[in-house]
């Protein structure tokens, strides 16, 4: 009744996931009063199919249309397993399965979609931005919980589905680099700030530069004229810049690539008449 995720729990190969219940609590879904029984979160080695030293993991209750996420909320070392139920709490634990300090989280009523981890109202590179931890109840809450992490450290399955995209797909990074900022023009240079990999956490793979007489857009980018000589990705909000050649048209514009091909938003220039 559950959904199941791939995360990374240590190892080298990422662990498989899972709402779990015994057989008393399963048979009780189907019976007409309460049986009682015991609600799990579990956690199996991909490769072995053996359960992680610690899992299952004990939950309040069933997990109702709703499956764990998996990234590092505490800050330390490690990533940890998230999951709510359908007794008003939203519980966490360790890669060990012990349950973190703090945690469970009071709700006030049934958790109905995955956890959403990642960073809420703060710019992913400002010193003291920190995850969050997003879950939405039955009856329309919505409960946003703060944690110690940073806002750029791991998150293998962060939300429902892995991704923006909701590809399911571990192996997958459909979260775009960033958008090239606070760039200036000179008469033979232009400057930037470096976008992240993943909007601004991370660094990007490299950067696509291109030329044209008419204003640049996303659109029309792929069909400018391209610019040698562009600097590889520093880290974000690092300045850059490129010397433009004798033969650079009036507008120009920036963007940054992943390793997996995802292109951000570009930053364009214009040059004047």
């Amino acid at each position: 009744m559950g959904l199941p995720a791939f995360g990374d729990l240590g190892g080298p190969s990422p662990s498989f996931l899972s709402p779990a219940a015994g057989l008393v609590r399963a048979l009780d879904v189907a019976a007409p009063d309460y049986q009682g029984g015991q609600d799990f979160v579990g956690a199996w080695n991909s490769e072995t199919g053996q359960a992680q030293p610690g899992y299952p993991a004990t939950m309040n209750d069933l997990q109702f249309i709703t499956g764990p996420s998996v990234a590092d909320i505490d800050g330390l070392p490690g990533q940890e397993v998230v999951e709510g139920s359908a007794s008003m709490d939203l519980a966490a634990y360790s890669a060990a399965g012990t349950p973190l300090p703090g945690w469970p989280k009071l709700t006030t009523d049934w958790t109905v979609a995955n956890p959403l981890i990642g960073s809420f109202g703060t710019r992913d590179v400002d010193g003291g931005a920190r995850k969050s931890v997003v879950s939405l109840t039955r009856s329309g809450y919505l409960d946003v919980y703060q944690t110690s992490a940073p806002a750029c450290s791991p998150s293998s399955w962060p939300r429902f589905h892995h991704d923006n995209a909701n590809s399911g797909d571990y192996s997958r990074d459909a979260v775009a680099p960033g958008h090239p900022y606070a760039g200036r023009i000179e008469p033979t240079r232009i400057t930037w700030k470096a976008p992240g990999d993943d909007l601004l956490c991370g660094t990007a793979d490299h950067y696509e530069v291109v030329t044209s007489d008419a204003p640049i857009t996303a659109a029309n980018f792929a069909s400018a004229d391209p610019v040698s000589g562009a600097p590889d990705p520093a880290a974000p909000g690092t300045f850059q810049s490129l010397d433009l050649p004798p033969s650079a048209g009036r507008y120009l514009a920036v963007r940054a690539v992943d390793e997996q091909g995802n292109v951000g938003r570009a930053q364009t220039f214009d040059r004047g008449p």
